[in-house]
């Protein structure tokens, strides 16, 4: 009977030690679980400050750019006020077709002064309104390859 009390203590053994082994397994899966959890909902968090820095800098861009458009098309109407004026006193055909000639050219050296400038803001406002979208996927991808 010490043989067979001896195999069933040996089973015994084998049977708790096989039963151990998924508990542990699931309780260190529940632990990965809950860790991950609270790094999720930090990601989360630093997700939305990401997105609110990013429409900040797109607000105060598109601020900036609408405030310089104004300006320009305020210049431009004054100096096409001006303009008109001075064609009214014109004598001969050949000073109105010299002052518009030096009007168009002035008003086209104008409008492609704005583009540049325009296209300098927005490629400003672009960068920074990505800048903080960009660090944040850095860090997710960071977070998740540590993970892996």
């Amino acid at each position: 009977m010490a043989k067979a009390n001896g195999k069933a203590k040996g089973g015994a053994e084998a049977f708790d030690a096989f039963s151990e082994a998924p508990a542990e397994a699931m309780k260190k899966s529940y632990e990965r679980m809950m860790a991950f959890g609270g790094d999720f909902a930090e990601l989360n968090r630093t997700g939305l400050e990401a997105l609110t820095q990013s429409a900040r800098a797109a607000g105060k861009g598109f601020e900036a750019m609408n405030a310089q458009t104004l300006s320009f098309m305020k210049q431009t109407m004054e100096q096409t006020m001006e303009a008109s004026r001075a064609m009214t006193g014109v004598k001969s055909m050949g000073d109105m077709t010299e002052m518009q000639a030096t009007y168009a050219k002035t008003t086209f050296k104008a409008y492609v002064e704005q583009m540049n400038e325009m296209a300098g803001l927005f490629a400003s406002t672009m960068r920074e309104t990505v800048e903080p979208l960009n660090a944040q996927a850095g860090a997710v991808v960071e977070k998740f390859q540590g993970a892996a």
